[in-house]
Formats: structure tokens, sequence, C-alpha cells
């Protein structure tokens, strides 16, 4: 009898052994397979994000070639009165009239080169802005030759109002931006 109880005993110590092991091993299987689905999303995640490293290389790119353009706008005082005296001639060639020319001397230029790193932007930003009157269509030609014709003006703001004096006419107020050199 002795035998027999040591021998279930034994037994079931080697069943409750068996039973840990089996309890252990599921948790230890359900953790990795736990583990293994976090390193998946992360590794899909990683996958995902390599194509923000191209369009941030996209950006830097763009962002290079726009500061290199604009770098080579600049007009003078004497090049902006000769703009000025162009954009009269172009616009009694259209057959509309040019009032309130306005010429801001002030720079405003956003402040980019406080946050810019090594090259600044030599540059400042006036704006011209002015009143044409006259038919829409010829309004819309000038504006197209002189988008055509002046590589040293850039279109900011276009408006357009019906003229109280010319019923068939309009009025449009535009604002056109160009750059001086920023010599400090």
């Amino acid at each position: 009898m002795k035998h027999q109880y040591k021998f279930l005993i034994l037994a079931m110590l080697l069943i409750t052994v068996i039973t840990v092991f089996v309890w252990d091993r599921n948790n230890v299987t359900q953790e990795i397979k736990q583990v293994q689905k976090k390193i998946n999303t992360v590794e899909q995640k990683l996958r995902d994000g390599t194509g923000i490293m191209v369009e941030i290389e996209k950006i830097q790119q763009f962002f290079s070639e726009k500061k290199n353009n604009l770098i080579t706008y600049h007009l003078s005082g004497s090049e902006l009165a000769a703009e000025i005296k162009n954009l009269n001639d172009l616009s009694k060639k259209n057959g509309i009239k040019m009032t309130n020319i306005e010429t801001y001397s002030q720079d405003t230029f956003p402040p980019l080169n406080d946050y810019l790193e090594g090259d600044k932007i030599p540059l400042k930003r006036h704006a011209l802005s002015f009143q044409l009157a006259g038919n829409f269509l010829k309004i819309g030609s000038f504006m197209e030759m002189l988008e055509q014709t002046s590589t040293d003006l850039r279109l900011e703001h276009c408006s357009f109002f019906l003229d109280n004096e010319d019923p068939k006419g309009v009025i449009a107020q535009l604002q056109y931006l160009t750059y001086a050199e920023d010599n400090p």
C-alpha cells in the first residue's frame, strides 16, 4: 500500500507538473502572438512611413527651387518706374483706364529668414496696386498680356466691381507683388 500511495502521489505530481507546464506554454504562446501582432503593426507603420521621407525630400526640393527662383526676381526703383510706364502703355493699348496707382515701399515679405538655417533670402517684397476701369474682357486681356510680358510682377489680389459711371463696364482692383534686393 505504501507503494500505491507513493505511486499515486508521484502520478498526481506528474499530472500537476504537466498541467502547469501546458498552462504556462499556452500563456507564453499567447504573449508571443500578441508581441508578434505589435511587431507586425509597427512594421506596417514603418512601411507606410517610408513614403513620408520621400514626401519630405520632395517638399525640401520644391522649397529650394522656389527660393532660388524667387531670388532671380528683383526690381530696382528705376525698373519699377519703367514697369509702371509699361502698365500705363498696356492699359492704353487695351482701351482701359488705369487709376489709383500706389506703390508700397514697406517690406511685406513674411519673416522667412527668421526660420531659415544657412542661406537667407536677400529680398524685400513690395506691393503695387492700381485700378482698371473698362470692359471686363479687355481687363482680362490686359491681365493676360501683363502675365506674359512682365517677369517681375506677380498677381497677389484681384477683385471686380460694377462701374457706377459706365453700365457696361467694371472696375478691377489689382495688387501685384514685386521684389527688390535687400541691402542690409
